[in-house]
């Protein structure tokens, strides 16, 4: 998703003259992707172990639902990115 996203933004906000030039940037994508995965696996995972750690029981299974869940704001801001403005 970030890289279409990506790509459909710039695709758009170049000329048509330039998009003879454009190139995918993969560099980018094998940054984000290994951090929304650590965000969505790793982080809960460390909260559960405090929380049971605690003596508090909620499953691994919610906590990592709960977080996936907390990144539906980043697909509302890639889909709304497509979308050039000028200031």
């Amino acid at each position: 998703m970030l890289q279409i996203t990506s790509n459909l933004t710039t695709y758009v906000s170049v000329s048509s003259a330039d998009r003879k030039n454009l190139h995918a940037d993969f560099n980018k994508l094998t940054v984000a992707t290994p951090l929304i995965y650590c965000y969505v696996l790793l982080f809960p995972t460390v909260v559960w172990g405090i929380l049971r750690w605690g003596g508090l029981s909620i499953p691994l299974f919610r906590l990592v639902s709960i977080f996936g869940y907390s990144l539906f704001i980043y697909l509302i801001v890639s889909v709304s990115s497509l979308r050039y403005i000028t200031v």
